[in-house]
């Protein structure tokens, strides 16, 4: 039995586990780089370091969002694809995005490079930063390319059940960042631009191994050049499948310049590093439900291509479940443990107090997070767009809404609580979504089994 085939015939439970622990793992390795890099920053060039980076921040996030819509259109696409037993079409999808990828990628980093000051003032970086946030964001948009690239190959590894592979690429990727980020900030003395090209290098590595393993002798699908060229035809399906992520993406961008531009009366340099702080703590500690919800989609998307709903509840069962857990875990560590985290960052007891009470505000409502993923994630994996652009899109404009209209009544605090009654909203939205989803998967075992 390959792989693809056990998608559709091994226990639910134990294919779940070994495909979100790979997800988790390599979610977390992926995460190390922003983490490691602010420790590094935090520790070696101070507030004003961490300011610059949360400045640059936006144009990595947006860069990012290309990665991001090529890789989830490619994967659930082949998937599906793969669940119909037609590999070649899963091909075609995967060899496209990842040309799509790089070059739209590319393009965009000149755009951005050649109005790079004025687009970082807008995101909040000062004169006292500038120097510092444009040598960080130089080697960012440099990688962008590659790393875009990278994630729309790496698609092949999970649409063909190779989790495990996934993730030993993306820890050698974080593993060379983390060697090299310490000898370029400290060592060599490149401070907050150092930091920035042990990104680039790593992540041109994770591009030239993720290829490597992709077209090994024994993988089921490959990237074929004769479809590295766009088409119109093929894009289109996988753009409009990963829209939803994209623009989620998008608007997380937004929302971070809208948190960098609506902190700076109420804390400047000191605000803007403990945004940094805060959002990267949350997204780490948010990864294993990603890893989750990333393992589930490609079994999603097979048995859905299979038809098998009996199968497709299960999943779908074990996703909330699982997800709730580690929501609830992941809570109460920054709720009640809030100053271990930002001292990690930085030892400056200013950045410390104020972090810790930020902390604990931005994360109160953490626990409501697996009713907006889940359902939208099955949506999607399964070909269908609009439930999660909806979910999504909403939550980043409430998010926006709410930084924008509680600052001037409640100062710095109000930018802080933006978050939880973002997630308090959407998490509505999430549920109503997923009693349509849990509808919809009980009718179908029913016609299913005949009852």
């Amino acid at each position: 039995m390959d792989s693809t085939e056990a998608m559709g015939t091994r226990p639910v439970g134990r294919l779940l586990a070994e495909f979100s622990l790979p997800a988790i793992g390599g979610l977390l390795v992926s995460s190390l780089y922003n983490v490691v890099d602010r420790i590094f920053i935090g520790q070696g060039t101070g507030v004003n370091g961490m300011a610059a980076v949360t400045a640059a921040w936006p144009i990595m996030i947006g860069s990012l969002a290309i990665g991001v819509l090529f890789q989830t259109g490619a994967r659930t696409l082949a998937s599906v694809m793969i669940g119909q037993g037609d590999k070649a079409k899963a091909e075609e999808y995967l060899s496209r995005s990842t040309g799509a990828a790089f070059i739209l990628a590319g393009l965009t980093s000149v755009a951005i490079w050649l109005a790079c000051e004025s687009v970082l003032r807008a995101f909040g970086a000062t004169g006292a930063i500038m120097a510092e946030a444009k040598s960080y964001t130089g080697w960012i948009l440099l990688s962008s390319p590659g790393q875009a690239a990278a994630m729309a190959a790496g698609s092949a590894l999970a649409a063909e059940g190779r989790p495990k592979s996934s993730f030993m690429v993306q820890f050698a990727g974080t593993l060379v960042n983390a060697i090299l980020a310490p000898i370029f900030i400290f060592a060599l003395g490149l401070g907050v631009g150092g930091a920035g090209l042990a990104v680039a290098i790593s992540q041109t590595f994770s591009l030239a191994l993720t290829l490597a393993y992709v077209q090994q002798k024994k993988s089921a699908l490959k990237i074929r050049l004769r479809y590295l060229l766009p088409e119109t035809r093929c894009l289109l399906h996988v753009i409009r499948v990963g829209m939803p992520l994209f623009l989620f993406q998008l608007l997380t961008c937004a929302t971070f310049i809208v948190a960098n531009v609506a902190v700076k009366p109420y804390g400047g340099e000191l605000g803007l590093a403990v945004v940094g702080i805060i959002v990267t703590v949350a997204q780490f500690l948010g990864f294993p439900l990603f890893g989750i919800i990333t393992g589930a989609q490609p079994l999603w998307g097979y048995n859905f291509g299979a038809d098998k709903w009996r199968r497709i509840a299960r999943i779908s069962v074990l996703t909330f479940a699982w997800t709730l857990v580690l929501a609830a875990v992941s809570e109460l560590a920054m709720v009640t443990a809030p100053a271990f985290f930002v001292h990690l960052f930085s030892g400056d007891p200013a950045l410390e107090g104020i972090g810790a009470r930020a902390l604990r505000i931005f994360a109160c409502a953490f626990i409501l997070i697996p009713l907006e993923l889940g359902p939208v994630s099955y949506f999607q994996s399964t070909g269908r767009s609009m439930p999660a652009a909806t979910a999504m899109i909403m939550r980043c404009l409430t998010f926006i809404a709410g930084m924008i209209v509680l600052p001037p009544i409640l100062g710095f605090d109000g930018v802080l609580w933006a978050g939880p009654l973002s997630d308090a909203l959407t998490g509505i939205v999430g549920a109503l979504y997923g009693r349509r989803m849990f509808a919809e998967v009980k009718k179908r075992v029913a016609l299913e089994t005949g009852a």
